[in-house]
């Protein structure tokens, strides 16, 4: 009985997998159109690219702390797509730093976005609690660093641009490169503490044509367990 009480007042709390959709314009390079939906209906705003955490459990989850930790080389990246991108006579104005990059927007290279993109790779957060999903449809929102989108971004244009069998070389390198890490902690009520460890794998799998007749790349981001949950010590 001892166990199914506790049983009862243990939270889960995971990363959900989502979809994005990138759609290019022929009037613009950036920004790319990106939604959420095949049918471009569901739209992600500049800068506003979220991880969501749900907890499945039966219990409420306290003092979620939650560290993201970006597997990727940006300099490495961004250079890359640059240099590919000028190959096709796109005049991409990108300084490229150790620590961020400077992207400079101009109507004549149809860039209409610019400013500094910091090259994160670590940051934490900290929330008082969530609730079971059961119990009221809750979740917490986890900010995902712009320079992903602008990363993204650029490797889908640079993808248009390709040959069929550039694509599949690029999109296989991109998918190896970028990895992100998460690591949530957290109390149940009777403050017993968890620990979970997930990465988020991205792939891009396919294109997809809209209703519209215009085609979108589908680029996933996929939850994979490192390990089970345990508890924290």
């Amino acid at each position: 009985m001892k166990v199914q009480r506790y049983k009862i007042f243990e939270p889960q709390i995971f990363p959900t997998s989502f979809d994005l959709y990138f759609t290019s314009n022929t009037d613009k390079i950036l920004p790319i159109d990106i939604s959420y939906d095949s049918e471009n209906k569901n739209k992600v705003k500049p800068n506003s690219l979220f991880l969501e955490l749900k907890n499945i459990g039966q219990g409420t989850a306290r003092e979620v702390l939650t560290n993201l930790n970006i597997e990727v080389d940006y300099q490495t990246l961004f250079s890359d797509v640059k240099e590919k991108l000028l190959k096709t006579g796109e005049e991409i104005d990108l300084e490229i730093g150790d620590n961020s990059c400077w992207l400079q927007s101009s109507e004549s290279s149809r860039v209409f976005i610019g400013g500094n993109f910091p090259f994160v790779k670590k940051f934490s957060n900290k929330f008082d609690y969530l609730l079971p999903v059961n119990n009221k449809n809750e979740s917490i929102k986890i900010e995902l660093p712009g320079t992903i989108i602008l990363l993204l971004s650029l490797v889908i244009v640079a993808l248009e641009m390709m040959n069929t069998s550039e694509q599949k070389e690029y999109i296989e390198l991109i998918e190896e490169s970028i990895l992100i890490i998460i690591k949530i902690y957290y109390l149940d009520n009777l403050d017993k503490a968890f620990e979970s460890n997930y990465k988020m794998k991205i792939t891009i799998p396919s294109i997809v044509v809209q209703s519209n007749g215009k085609a979108s790349y589908k680029l996933s981001f996929e939850r994979q367990r490192n390990h089970e949950v345990q508890q924290w010590q």
